[in-house]
Order: C-alpha cells, then structure tokens, then sequence
C-alpha cells in the first residue's frame, strides 16, 4: 500500500460506525500505518485495538478524522468486541 494520509481513507458521509480494528481490517491498514497518519507509536493503536489500553482526547479527535467519524469516542466505551449498541 502506498502512503496513507487523511485524505485517503474512507470517505466522509457514510457513516456507519465500526470499531477501530474492523476500521483498520476492512480498509487494509496496518497499525503501524494508522499511527504514523495518527502521531501515535505502533504499539499504542494496537494496545486501543485489544482495549488493553483508551486514547486520550486528543488521540480521539485525530481517530475520529481520520476515519472520517467511522470510529467514534463512544466506539471504545461500548462493546469492547465490536458490537454495537
């Protein structure tokens, strides 16, 4: 995959919501890449993927951008499995 920014994930608009591992599965992103768009280290977007860990809001904003609103603050305090309420 070439280089990744905001611009080229999923498109605003449609806005079914998902949590970030089915976001990073259904658009072929690596952790890896998803913490360079989003200023994080590797370890820490899959440590939020496992719910070992809970981003704090400024890493929730840039989430949410970068996901253009697919995976939201409540996506981490619901469902820790990935289903929805």
């Amino acid at each position: 995959m070439g280089i990744l920014s905001i611009d080229t994930l999923a498109p605003w608009g449609h806005h079914t919501r998902m949590n970030l591992t089915k976001y990073l599965e259904k658009y072929n992103i690596s952790a890896g890449e998803f913490a360079d768009i989003i200023g994080v280290n590797r370890s820490n977007v899959s440590r939020f993927c496992s719910g070992q860990r809970l981003p704090g809001l400024k890493t929730l904003e840039r989430i949410y951008i970068a996901t253009r609103g697919k995976v939201t603050a409540k996506d981490f305090f619901t469902g820790r499995s990935g289903e929805q309420e």
